[in-house]
């Protein structure tokens, strides 16, 4: 097409608005995903609500309701939106387990045992040279890894056995201090 063309401009407008309609689509695609997400959890922590009641035998269903007054919800727009994939936001809200007080931390597996040794050892090396990013580090150390006999492996998996050992007593311990009470199936 000539930028003469008296439809070029009305064409190039027409494809820009078509990847604006795509972008807003996008965004509030993700936007109801999460919606859904949250339903879910919220319903699934109402039945873990309901079933401890009922476990422990409180008459909450006889009890009457009474909620806070309602304020307006905010509206959102498109523009509101964050300009996130959806997938990647996930990644950013992902939670983890909440550890219990004192609890101990599981165990490095082998590998990353012998990651954490020889880390810092190779950032020295590579300072002398033209020093290298997080990604290129950990390929070299998975790579020095990949390379070594069984022999020199064994080192880091009986460290990891006897931590493993230590982490499951201890975790005894302290269901023995804090015993739980469990729900009915």
């Amino acid at each position: 097409m000539a930028l003469s063309d008296p439809y070029y401009h009305k064409y190039a407008a027409l494809k820009r608005r078509c990847q604006s309609v795509k972008q807003d689509s996008e965004r509030l695609a993700g936007r109801v995903y999460h919606a859904q997400l949250q339903v879910r959890r919220t319903r699934r922590d109402c039945r873990l609500l309901s079933d401890r009641l009922d476990y422990h035998r409180d008459d909450y269903r006889q009890a009457a309701l009474r909620s806070p007054p309602q304020a307006a919800p905010p509206s959102t727009t498109a523009e509101d939106l964050p300009d996130q994939a959806p997938r990647q936001r996930l990644k950013a809200e992902k939670k983890t387990r909440r550890r219990v007080l004192n609890e101990p931390k599981k165990p490095s597996n082998p590998f990353f045992q012998f990651c954490q040794e020889q880390r810092s050892l190779l950032l020295s090396q590579m300072k002398n040279t033209a020093g290298m990013s997080r990604q290129g580090l950990t390929k070299q150390l998975a790579a020095n890894w990949s390379h070594m006999s069984t022999e020199e492996k064994q080192k880091y998996v009986d460290r990891y056995e006897r931590d493993k050992r230590q982490y499951l007593i201890a975790m005894q311990k302290l269901q023995i201090k804090t015993p739980r009470p469990v729900p009915p199936p």
